[in-house]
């Protein structure tokens, strides 16, 4: 198996106490989340982090997916369109 991970950023909002599906969703949807990270499973995320990324973090919000396949991903050859389509068939 072949672990990945996929963030996703919007801007900071109003979090509902339990997040469904359908929450995520519809930030895919209308656009409101970006792919911010698609690629293998990072081991310590907070090891990556600038300092001035911090400010920048604190507006924003993040869901992380972590996921496994059975055959690997190559990256390189995938555009950021046809990340946007397999994030939004997901």
């Amino acid at each position: 198996m072949y672990s990945h991970t996929l963030t996703l950023s919007t801007a900071r909002a109003p979090i509902p106490n339990e997040v469904c599906i359908d929450f995520v969703t519809s930030l895919i949807n209308t656009g409101a989340a970006m792919v911010e990270y698609f690629g293998f499973e990072i081991d310590h995320c907070e090891d990556y982090l600038e300092e001035d990324m911090a400010q920048v973090n604190e507006q924003n919000c993040y869901f992380e997916f972590y996921f496994d396949t059975e055959f690997p991903i190559d990256y390189d050859m995938l555009s950021e369109k046809q990340v946007d389509h397999i994030c939004s068939k997901q």
